[in-house]
């Protein structure tokens, strides 16, 4: 199913909180930001604005974000297995408590990244430029692929 923002925005107003599979053709959500209580799971959200916005603890596994705007977002809890950032942009972008695994992160811009307790098991870098994280902290890596192709992993894999 395809929505505009505003048809988005209307039936959220309305009621609906599960958009599964949903494609957000104009997602802007700088204004009012992502609400705590929806669900957008398999979302289509290719080039959506997500700037100096915070995302809360929803689901959001297996979306899409290529080309999608990431600056200044704080990801707090959001559950974000296999999401697909292609293409997308991050800078200043804050990750807590996520889960990222079999994440995409391939051929993205990654300025100034912070990624505290989230897991990035799988999770693949391969290509992204200007990798420059600004920390890890009680993060998870197990066959992870950087940005130079190379595996690493930091937990051995009897503990998933």
């Amino acid at each position: 199913m395809k929505l505009t923002m505003r048809e988005f925005c209307e039936r959220y107003q309305a009621g609906e909180r599960d958009f599964t599979r949903v494609s957000i053709l104009d997602a802007d959500f700088r204004f009012q930001g992502v609400p705590r209580d929806i669900i957008l799971k398999k979302a289509n959200l290719t080039g959506a604005l997500l700037e100096e916005i915070s995302i809360p603890a929803i689901d959001m596994s297996y979306a899409k974000f290529k080309k999608a705007a990431l600056g200044e977002t704080a990801f707090c809890g959001t559950n974000l297995e296999g999401a697909d950032f292609r293409g997308a942009h991050f800078c200043q972008t804050y990750f807590g408590k996520c889960n990222l695994r079999h994440a995409n992160f391939s051929k993205t811009v990654l300025v100034e990244l912070l990624f505290v307790e989230v897991d990035l098991s799988y999770a693949n870098f391969s290509g992204a430029t200007q990798f420059s994280p600004l920390g890890y902290e009680g993060v998870i890596f197990h066959e992870t692929i950087m940005p130079d192709g190379s595996l690493y992993s930091n937990n051995p894999p009897d503990n998933f």
